[in-house]
Formats: C-alpha cells, sequence, structure tokens
C-alpha cells in the first residue's frame, strides 16, 4: 500500500515537473523569440533613420550652398521647373555650359551613379509636385496630412509586391532657401512641403532573425532535452528509493511481528519449563542435603551435582530469556527507588567472589562517591552488575585482576567502571557479544559455559535507567566497560 501511494505521488510529481519544465522552457523560448524580432524590428528603424540622415545631410548642404552647378551634358539637362530662377544656366568663357541643379535631383543623381554603394535610398514626395516623379502615392499622401495635422513622423511595417518592408516619412518643411524654388507654389516659410520618406526592405533583417531563431530552437531543445533527463534520472531514483524504503519497511514489519510471535512463544514457554525446572532444583537440593536419608554411592553424588548445576543454569537462561522478551515487547517495568551504591557494589562482589577464587582471579573495589545513594531498580542494577563481573572472571586466566571503580562525576552522574586483564575482544568479537546468543570462540571460551544473552540484557537493562553502556575491549590486552548512570 506504501508503495503504491508514494509510487502514484512520484508519478503524478514528475509529470507536473515535466508539464513545469516544458512551460517554463517554452515560454522563455516565445519571449526570446519576441526580443529577437523587436530587436530586429528596432535596427531596421535605425537603419531608416540613419538613411534618412543622411539623405537630409545632402539636400540640406546643396540647398544652403544655393544649389549645384553641373555642365549640361547626357542626362543631367536645365531643369525646367527652375526656368524662373535668374541664372539658371552659366556659360562659362571656355564656352561650356553650366546648368542648377536643385538639391533634390543632385541626391538622385548620387543614388543612380552611386547605386551599389549607397544602400538604402530615400525619397522626396509632395502632393502638389514640381516633378511628377515626386508625386506621392496614397500611405504617404495619408502621412503628409498627418504632418499637416501636427504629426511629425510615420512609421509602418508593410508588403508590397510579395516583399517586406519599413517605410518611415518625416515632413519637409520650407525654409528661406527652399523658396527659391517651391515659392511660386505658394509656400511660406514653415509650410510643409512633402515629405521625405525611407523605404527599407526587410528581406536582410528577416534572414538574420531567422537565424536567430534557428539558434534558439536548438539551444531551448537542448536544455529542455537535459531538463527531462535529469528529471527522469530523478525519477527513476525516486522509484528505487520508494521501492527501497517500501522494501525496508516490509522486511522491518516481518521482523517485527516475528520477534512478537519469538517473544510470546518465549515468555509462554519459559513459564512452561519454570515450574518443573524449580522442582528439579528443589528435589535435586533436598537429596544434596540427604534431609531424607543417604544418596549412596559416590557416583549417585556425582550425577546429583550435575542435575542441580544444570537445573540452575537453565533457570537462569529462561529468566534471561524472560527479561529479553519483556524489554522487547516494551513490558519491563523498573522498580525505583532509593538505592545504596556501595551496599548493591559489595554484595555483588561477595557473590562473585567463590568462583574468582575458584579461578585464582583477584577482584578489587575502590570508590569516590559524593552520595552513595542513586534512583535506580536495586534487582536489576545488580543484574547487571553480576553479569558483568562473572563475565571479567570467565574470560581473565588465572593470576588475573578484576577491577571495579564507581566515582561520582560533576554533572551529578555516576559512572561504575570494571576493568580486567583478560583475553579481550575485537571489533568483530564485540560486535557478536553484543548481538543476542551471540558467544565469541576462544579458546578459553570452551572451558566455560554462558548463554550469549548477559552482555545483550546488561546493555538493554542500563539504558532502561536512562543510562549508557561503553565498552573499550583490545584482544589479548582485557576490556574495561563503563556503565553511565543519569543523575535522578
Amino acid at each position: 500500500m506504501y508503495f503504491k501511494l508514494e509510487y502514484r505521488h512520484r508519478i503524478w510529481g514528475s509529470i507536473m515537473l515535466a508539464v513545469i519544465w516544458t512551460v517554463a522552457v517554452g515560454g522563455l523560448f516565445l519571449w526570446n523569440s519576441h526580443l529577437s524580432n523587436t530587436y530586429s524590428n528596432n535596427l531596421a528603424r535605425a537603419d531608416a533613420i540613419k538613411a534618412f540622415n543622411k539623405d537630409q545631410a545632402l539636400r540640406q548642404w546643396a540647398a544652403n550652398h544655393g544649389g549645384v552647378y553641373m555642365e549640361a551634358l547626357g542626362d543631367i539637362e536645365p531643369n525646367p521647373f527652375m526656368e524662373h530662377i535668374p541664372d539658371r544656366d552659366v556659360m562659362t568663357s571656355s564656352g561650356r555650359l553650366l546648368t542648377l541643379v536643385n538639391p533634390a535631383t543632385m541626391v538622385r543623381l548620387i543614388m543612380k551613379e552611386y547605386d551599389k554603394l549607397y544602400g538604402v535610398r530615400g525619397r522626396l514626395v509632395s502632393l502638389e509636385p514640381l516633378n511628377s516623379d515626386n508625386q506621392a502615392d496614397e500611405w504617404e499622401s495619408n502621412a503628409i496630412n498627418a504632418f499637416k495635422a501636427g504629426q511629425i513622423e510615420v512609421g509602418e511595417f508593410t508588403s508590397s509586391d510579395n516583399q517586406d518592408y519599413f517605410r518611415m516619412i518625416r515632413p519637409m518643411k520650407a525654409s528661406k532657401v527652399c523658396l527659391k524654388c517651391h515659392a511660386i507654389q505658394g509656400y511660406e516659410v514653415g509650410d510643409v512641403l512633402g515629405g521625405v520618406g525611407i523605404k527599407v526592405p526587410m528581406a536582410p533583417y528577416h534572414e538574420q532573425l531567422n537565424a536567430i531563431f534557428n539558434g534558439n530552437i536548438i539551444s531551448h531543445g537542448l536544455t529542455w532535452l537535459l531538463g527531462i533527463f535529469g528529471l527522469t534520472a530523478w525519477h527513476i531514483r525516486g522509484i528505487r528509493n520508494i521501492r527501497k524504503q517500501s522494501s525496508t519497511q516490509s522486511k522491518l514489519a516481518t521482523a517485527q511481528i516475528s520477534s512478537k510471535i519469538k517473544s510470546d512463544f518465549m515468555s509462554s514457554m519459559s513459564h512452561e519449563l519454570r515450574t518443573p525446572l524449580n522442582a528439579i532444583i528443589g528435589f535435586s537440593s533436598t537429596m544434596k542435603a540427604e534431609i531424607f536419608g543417604p544418596v549412596g554411592s559416590d557416583k549417585n553424588r556425582e550425577y546429583l551435582d550435575d542435575i542441580h548445576y544444570s537445573g540452575q543454569h537453565l533457570l537462569e537462561l529462561i529468566n534471561d530469556i524472560l527479561d529479553i522478551s519483556a524489554i522487547e515487547a516494551g513490558a519491563l517495568k523498573l522498580e525505583l527507588g532509593n538505592v545504596d551504591l556501595h551496599r548493591v557494589i559489595e554484595d555483588s562482589v561477595r557473590l562473585i567472589l567463590p568462583r574468582a577464587h575458584k579461578e585464582e582471579v583477584t577482584i578489587t573495589a575502590s570508590y569516590a562517591l559524593s552520595r552513595p545513594e542513586i534512583q535506580a531498580d536495586e534487582r536489576r542494577l545488580r543484574q547487571v552488575l553480576l553479569n558483568l563481573l562473572s563475565n571479567a572472571v570467565k574470560f581473565t586466566p588465572a593470576g588475573g585482576e578484576v577491577t571495579i571503580d564507581a566515582h561520582s562525576n560533576a554533572d551529578g552522574s555516576m559512572t561504575i567502571t570494571i576493568t580486567d586483564d583478560g583475553i579481550g575482544m575485537d571489533a568483530e568479537d564485540l560486535t557478536l557479544a553484543l548481538s543476542k546468543f551471540g558467544q565469541v570462540d576462544t579458546e578459553l571460551h570452551r572451558k566455560t559455559d554462558g548463554t550469549g544473552l548477559g552482555l545483550p540484557l546488561t546493555k538493554d537493562l542500563v539504558e532502561l535507567h536512562g543510562g549508557e553502556l561503553i565498552i573499550c575491549s583490545e584482544r589479548d590486552q582485557g576490556t574495561m566497560i563503563k556503565i553511565m548512570l543519569p543523575k535522578f
């Protein structure tokens, strides 16, 4: 169920991210295309203004200098529209006929002669031209009428003959030098004579814009693909993580169920075994004491000792299993009270001394307690100390030493340290020893008995008190175990 829900969320999340990414890249592409188109149009307009300014500079220079005299040869003939101007034609002393050329004609001649160099051409137009070649078309006529109404410029993108153009026109107003030719038409200074129009072909700009557009398609397409690739990788990794989490949770749930079943089984079986075991231990103790008569032969006494010892060992194992099961089930409750730590340590040492003497191991205890009383479960604390002292004696060769030290810390907590110079453990052995039923395989261990539950149970009991069990050990160098008990 968890996997299906998370998988569905991941699918929809990936789809939404893909849609958002596509919209974002598509929107960016459209915006960049718009900017490119605007830039192209602005560039065409800027070129149109440059062409206009160039033409105007030539016309104004010629007008301000009274026109230009050119030899009347070929296409250059006396202008019939300038017959009213005195000295239109001048004969030089050498017999050459010079004729006055107005600014518009001069610019037109320059455009014709230097066609490839001139670039974009302007055109002088009027509603009432002296030269019919300068007659305004419909678009120009509308612009000139707008100039008379006060407008200073008209520009527009248009199409004609299957070609796109940017057309711009600005007013041509009469100045004093202009009246030299146009006064006969009744114009006065400041009147709108017509306009100077520029027609810029858009084909070159469109080619440049198409190149930019194609580049945008490639760059934005690659960006989109990279994003989709990354999103796909993220999606696949997420699905794998979901499957891993689902598998982990499934295994955890199975382990928890198995652990509960095991704990319930262990608890039930342990209770069922404890009753006959108590009877076996009690009856064997009675027989050993020969309360109801002599045991008989020494062999019978030996067997009876084995029965009694085995019964006690099995009862200890069952008790440890019950404690482990209770801790795992969260059912083990501590009976906290004021405990004299000094007394508990002395009792534990006294109980373990017979075994220590048998193994020829020395036990010493020292104290540095600012206050001997702590809040703890006395029975469980004694169980912890007996387990650790028993292990220390068990894994220390003859002639070795076990020490137990207790002292108060500055923050009010207490530390109990148990140290031995026994066989010790490496990291792998320590991990095994802390696992349930884990037993370190050593030559000395084969000579001793054990359940593999003592150390894990001890660690759990210390942690139930809110403390911490710290183990430092090195093979063939011994072991140091610290019980850190918090301030209550």
